[in-house]
């Protein structure tokens, strides 16, 4: 059975480990009593629950069918794009809110921690082949590290879809060394998994496609293409797309790639200073909404637009769907108008991300109840771990990643080694650009991901432990055909 073998831990005997793993991974959460919450957390939970509100709307009204019209299905899907307070709901991945609303719901803040690290071990298991197993000892003292010292654990116990980002770069990683030796279901699951993880955030799906396209035009080079493979690339970046344009269309009664979704690029650019300055060019004259809003008024940095009255926060949706529909054409002009200010701004953003690892977003808060809110400032425990591991996270990430390095120097790192690591580093580089180049440089966009480092360590470590044999036998066997040879 070759195919069980390529990734022996994504079996029915390996799938309780990757589970018992996923358990350990919720340690800060178990040992700071805390549930770990970002500003944006009921944003997603609350949508969550709008969702399910819609769902038992249309399962009503389906039971209804003969009865006469039935209006609860309307009040819910205004309920989930206008707040209480009439504005226009900004919008979050609807599989991501209603999956961490279904997984609170049943278990609280630690049932969603551990089932995102079970997510997210289920891909990375599959890297794992029978030649790292071969030295367990080895394997779980790496896992060992990446459990406790690496920013794992803290974002798979993150009341947010973080952890999920580094789901693309694992299956891009699959898909240029083993893919292809999996067993269909296998495959069929690690690309399920992958495409979820690509659907949960907005910003997964270009992740997603850029890192995709990379492994394929690997493999096409190398000529090593299989046809699942490439099928199960497809599916991965089309999955996003047509999932969030198919709940647009049946729950806002709209077609977009990201409903609802916030100016965020338009914002990241009126605080580097294109997007602002032409603004203030154009406006109040220009027939844009964004200058009918804010007049010469322009908002200076990402805070202001994005979160406060004298942005976005206080308008009409009307008029919040008419700024987002008008975005791009903001940003093509203002980079036109300066493009050398621009692409140093994006180059400089994704180069100062690419180093931020931490934890400075992260709030330790009480219990979620069941009104998918949590309750205030949790105990000093939880606050106190993240503050200690804020300041450990980037040496431990450097720890982790130096045996990558001395293993690639030393020569040895093997063909499909060299292809995991190097599409790796490419994904990290690509989230960097993504998130903190067009967004905002912050420490959870890289630490979320930069987790792989030290997971590869792990890896190649164990796996490197049978060469040294095999190495010695080549030189020997050279140098006794070379006695051999007649003078």
């Amino acid at each position: 059975m070759p195919h069980v073998r390529a990734a022996p831990l994504l079996t029915l005997r390996g799938v309780p480990i990757l589970f018992g793993i996923a358990v350990l991974l919720s340690w800060p959460m178990v040992l700071g009593a805390a549930a770990y919450v970002f500003a944006d957390t009921p944003s997603y939970l609350n949508g969550g629950a709008r969702i399910w509100d819609v769902i038992t709307s249309f399962a009503e009204a389906i039971a209804r069918i003969g009865e006469g019209p039935v209006a609860a299905s309307d009040d819910a899907l205004a309920d989930l794009s206008v707040n209480a307070r009439g504005q226009s709901t900004t919008g979050r991945s609807f599989l991501y809110s209603f999956f961490a609303f279904a997984t609170v719901s049943f278990g609280g803040a630690f049932a969603l921690a551990v089932a995102q690290g079970f997510l997210v071990l289920l891909v990375a298991a599959a890297l794992i082949g029978p030649e790292a197993l071969a030295r367990p000892k080895r394997l779980a003292a790496g896992t060992a590290f990446v459990v406790l010292a690496s920013s794992l654990p803290w974002y798979a116990d993150y009341v947010m879809p973080d952890v999920l980002a580094a789901v693309p770069i694992l299956f891009g990683a699959l898909l240029v060394s083993r893919f292809d030796l999996l067993s269909r279901p296998q495959q069929v699951t690690v690309t399920a998994v992958t495409a979820f993880a690509a659907a949960s955030h907005y910003g997964h799906g270009p992740l997603m496609f850029g890192i995709a396209a990379l492994a394929v035009g690997v493999q096409l080079v190398r000529r090593s293409l299989g046809l699942p493979a490439l099928l199960a690339a497809v599916a991965v970046v089309a999955f996003a797309p047509l999932a969030n344009v198919t709940a647009s269309m049946a729950v806002l009664k709209e077609t977009s790639l990201a409903p609802k979704r916030l100016p965020i690029l338009l914002a990241r650019s009126l605080e580097d200073g294109p997007a602002r300055w032409y603004l203030e060019d154009a406006c109040p004259g220009a027939d844009l909404a964004f200058c009918e809003v804010f007049g010469d008024q322009v908002p200076s940095n990402v805070g202001m637009f994005l979160w406060t009255p004298e942005g976005i926060d206080d308008i009409t949706p009307a008029q919040l769907d008419a700024i987002r529909a008008e975005e791009f054409t903001i940003l093509r002009r203002a980079f036109l108008r300066y493009p050398v200010q621009q692409s140093v701004s994006l180059l400089g953003n994704s180069a100062l991300q690419m180093v931020r690892v931490g934890l400075d977003e992260h709030r330790a808060a009480g219990p979620i109840g069941d009104d998918m809110q949590y309750a205030g400032p949790a105990g000093t425990t939880g606050a106190a771990l993240i503050g200690a591991f804020d300041d450990i996270l980037p040496w431990t990430t450097l720890l982790g990643a130096l045996p990558l390095l001395a293993l690639a120097l030393a020569g040895r790192l093997d063909g499909a080694q060299l292809r995991i690591l190097a599409l790796t580093l490419a994904g990290l580089v690509l989230n960097a650009l993504i998130f903190g180049g067009l967004s905002a440089p912050v420490d959870r966009y890289q630490a979320r991901v930069i987790w792989v480092l030290p997971f590869l360590s792990a890896l190649f470590l164990a796996a490197a432990e049978l060469r040294p044999a095999a190495a010695a036998r080549g030189p020997a066997r050279r140098r006794s055909l070379r006695s051999s040879r007649p003078d």
